[in-house]
């Protein structure tokens, strides 16, 4: 989605950031890549969350 680089400097910024590289990646979400995404969003937020709360995903 973006250019390597712009990921990188995007995640020095990012308090507790991690860059997910997903090999082959253009400029939209395949499908096969979304529960790794989704994952990754969770990771991060759960991380972030003091009360170590566990955010439930929503039903499509």
């Amino acid at each position: 989605m973006f250019p390597a680089k712009h990921g990188e400097a995007l995640a020095h910024e990012i308090p507790d950031a991690r860059l997910l590289s997903l090999d082959g990646a253009g400029h939209g979400i395949d499908p096969a890549d979304r529960e790794t995404i989704a994952a990754a969003i969770i990771d991060h937020t759960r991380a972030a969350d003091p009360a170590g709360r566990v955010w439930e995903p929503l039903a499509p």
